[in-house]
């Protein structure tokens, strides 16, 4: 059965991947910050017929992201897919126009560093392997720009 970790498996991305995913079969590896957002979206999936094993972090840690991937990786194995899309409505959206270096540096953890570190673990094996992704999500501000959403778009 092939295997998607979704770093970020929150109300909104995370939870139309999981199912789309789910959907043609995928094991799901959730993610994210908030139990309570975990065990629901994994409640929701298992009655569909879903394999769901979820993982709680802080993915603005990297320690916290890469400890997370490797409980998945015994769980699991190297999942087929990994896919980064955390939202954090904690930090503070700034408009483009406002936005400093102090900002940033609040953003860089979670949108920047954490998925590298993931990344470095992944991305070699999968190559190894033959097969794989890794797809890093930012804000739809990367498309459609939108100033109020400067800050979130960080790399």
């Amino acid at each position: 059965m092939p295997a998607l970790a979704i770093f970020g498996a929150g109300p909104a991305l995370g939870r139309s991947t999981a199912l789309r995913f789910a959907h043609e079969g995928y094991e799901l590896a959730l993610v994210g910050r908030t139990a309570s957002t975990l065990e629901n979206l994994a409640a929701e999936l298992r009655a569909r017929g879903s394999t769901v094993s979820t993982y709680e972090a802080d993915l603005a840690d990297p320690a916290q992201a890469v400890l997370a991937l490797s409980h998945i990786t015994v769980a699991v194995g190297l999942p087929d897919a990994v896919l980064w899309s955390p939202g954090d409505v904690h930090r503070r959206l700034v408009d483009a126009d406002r936005l400093d270096a102090a900002t940033l540096l609040e953003w860089l953890p979670l949108q920047l560093l954490s998925p590298l570190e993931v990344a470095h673990v992944v991305v070699p094996q999968m190559a190894v392997r033959g097969n794989g992704a890794f797809i890093v999500t930012q804000s739809i501000g990367a498309v459609e720009p939108v100033p109020e959403l400067a800050s979130t778009a960080v790399p």
